[in-house]
């Protein structure tokens, strides 16, 4: 994405979030006969978070996972110099989550500021090369400046959606009952129809399909093995398939695959259609796979022409 649409995106974003924040500011400042003061004071503290959002975003998302940067696997770190090398940006700095999903993403503002999180559940599940290709993958967002809306729209709509789980059990702790019961989940679903569609809209709003499929396919040009990604898609499909993860809907966009299921919300006895389809930003894996084998068909015939 060019870097003057990204910017244009966010700054209608920021125009989006801050209105009716600052018409707040300009009603209480009538009310209490400061007028226009108000609204400036208001204006000045989005004008605030704005920076601050810019600035630490990538940050927040690190401390979310508790990421530290890896020390223990020199061959990651070397290929990830290798392919940045090969992409001809900066090596961003890596990192490791012992969150259980096997995936992978990339945080930060800009090609100089970057960083990939990888998960231990991934390393683990995937073969050298493979893990090599999905790493490819997310140098390429790097490279075409998606990580900064996808990073910022993940800061603030993972805080949206983070109140569902705290209204939960902030309920339980004064006294409302215990978790299966009905008025924490009553409050739990008032909540969620409340955060979850703005939430979902930003990620929407700074999300694309056909990133993916695009990072995808350039970084089969850089790493050359679109067999490999092929099958690191599938075994992580295979794997999300067959297991649940507790995650924030608002992050998923950031992961190489969507992990979220499609399950009810349970209340009262009554199975309600959950909100996880909002935050869908990801093609199918069989589509992407489809792709790349097309690419793969194209990079053979070109090496043989070469040959």
């Amino acid at each position: 994405m060019k870097e003057s649409r990204v910017k244009l995106m966010l700054f209608l974003l920021w125009v989006l979030a801050s209105s009716p924040i600052v018409l707040m500011g300009w009603i209480v400042g009538d009310r209490f006969g400061v007028g226009i003061y108000g609204m400036a004071i208001m204006f000045e503290i989005m004008i605030l978070f704005a920076i601050f959002i810019y600035f630490s975003s990538d940050g927040l998302i690190l401390r979310w996972y508790r990421a530290n940067r890896i020390t223990k696997r020199p061959d990651i770190t070397k290929t990830v110099d290798e392919i940045s090398k090969k992409a001809g940006i900066s090596t961003p700095v890596v990192f490791v989550s012992d969150m259980l999903i096997p995936t992978v993403f990339s945080v930060g503002r800009n090609k100089k500021h970057a960083s990939i999180i990888l998960t231990g559940s991934l390393v683990s599940l995937l073969d050298e090369e493979e893990l090599g290709a999905v790493l490819a993958h997310e140098i390429h967002h790097i490279k075409c400046g998606d990580i900064l809306t996808g990073t910022v729209s993940a800061a603030i709509s993972g805080v949206l959606t983070s109140l569902i789980t705290t209204s939960m059990w902030v309920s339980i702790l004064i006294g409302f009952g215990k978790k299966e019961d009905p008025v924490p989940n009553i409050i739990r679903f008032l909540v969620t129809s409340i955060v979850a569609p703005p939430a979902a809209f930003i990620v929407q709003l700074l999300s694309s399909q056909l990133r993916e499929y695009m990072a995808d396919e350039k970084s089969v040009y850089i790493y050359r093995k679109p067999q490999k990604l092929i099958s690191a898609l599938q075994k992580i499909q295979e794997r999300i398939d067959t297991h649940s993860y507790d995650v924030n809907p608002s992050h998923v966009h950031l992961f190489i695959l969507n992990p979220l299921h499609e399950d009810p919300f349970k209340l009262l006895g009554l199975n309600l259609p959950g909100y996880n389809l909002l935050f869908k930003t990801h093609p199918s894996t069989d589509d992407r796979t489809e792709r790349l084998n097309t690419v793969s068909k194209v990079i053979h015939v070109g090496e043989g022409a070469k040959s």
